[in-house]
């Protein structure tokens, strides 16, 4: 019988703010059929896992088009999250003349999240 201690796999320590972004979802809705504009929603769970009362506390998304450009920025304040709570925010904007995605001009928007 072998007695080996330790670990003897790969391990890794995560490091998060106490404040911080739980989850998020995504979502982006054409507005009629012509294409000519699109509704970007973001669904954030910002969680407190802290015990005090953080203050303020922002959110903020910059929507890139394929160049790294900033198309929008979307922010919302939170005013109070006591400790060990959670709140939904969202964020919404209309983008207008979206790039098209199709298999011979792949494009992409970048959402990102400070």
């Amino acid at each position: 019988m072998f007695r080996f201690g330790g670990i003897h796999r790969s391990v890794y320590l995560y490091a998060a703010p106490k404040v911080h972004v739980r989850d998020y979802f995504l979502r982006s809705d054409f507005e009629g059929d012509d294409f000519s504009s699109a509704t970007f929603e973001v669904e954030a769970s910002v969680r407190n896992y802290g015990k005090g009362n953080p203050g303020a506390v922002s959110i903020e998304v910059d929507l890139l088009d394929a160049n790294g450009k900033t198309v929008t920025t979307l922010s919302r304040t939170i005013d109070r999250l006591s400790g060990g709570k959670e709140t939904k925010v969202s964020l919404q904007t209309t983008v207008a003349n979206p790039l098209l995605w199709s298999p011979k001009h792949p494009t992409s928007i970048l959402p990102l999240s400070r």
